[in-house]
């Protein structure tokens, strides 16, 4: 991993500590990415980033209340911030928080309709878009762009395994058997 040199290069390089975070997130360590993003806000508590990412970590594992408080600081930080705000947003209806829903509600559709027409990635995620008051074109695409997100991943992967199967000498049917 290319973030443990940079780390051990500038131990207070906290971007470092935040990737390497989304790193071991994505290869499920979870331990490790709370403890990367925990050491990023330490370096510096003014990375909204890092706050976020903690957020998630505390919403995956069913910590809710912990996971609102680190998005709410994300959003003090950086107030433009649509991921922590989506996420913000499907947390409270989580605990039922209904205060301000619908200035949260518009706001939400705002920066979804936002994203869509920039041809970016929706904060929201297809199945939490039948939580909000969203056009089904708009659900639709939500669907669409992270299909389409996960067909990149597998070809991705393909591809990768395609390299390793390569240089290995394996036949198609090892790649395929995965």
């Amino acid at each position: 991993m290319h973030y443990k040199e940079a780390i051990r290069i500038s131990p207070t390089f906290a971007d470092a500590y935040s990737n390497m975070g989304n790193t071991l997130k994505e290869m499920q360590d979870i331990q490790g990415a709370l403890q990367c993003y925990t050491r990023a806000i330490q370096i510096n508590p003014a990375f909204a980033d890092a706050h976020s990412n903690l957020a998630s970590i505390h919403k995956d594992s069913g910590n809710i209340p912990e996971a609102i408080a680190s998005y709410r600081t994300a959003l003090k930080l950086k107030p433009d911030f649509p991921d922590a705000y989506c996420n913000l947003a499907h947390c409270l209806q989580i605990v039922c928080d209904w205060t301000d829903y619908d200035d949260r509600m518009k706001k939400l559709v705002s920066i979804v309709a936002d994203q869509l027409d920039k041809n970016r990635l929706p904060s929201v995620h297809p199945h939490h878009s039948m939580l909000y008051p969203l056009s089904h074109g708009f659900r639709k695409a939500i669907a669409e762009r992270h299909g389409n997100l996960c067909l990149d991943k597998v070809q991705a992967l393909i591809k990768a395994s395609t390299v390793l199967t390569f240089y290995s000498g394996e036949s198609w049917a090892g790649v395929l058997a995965w």
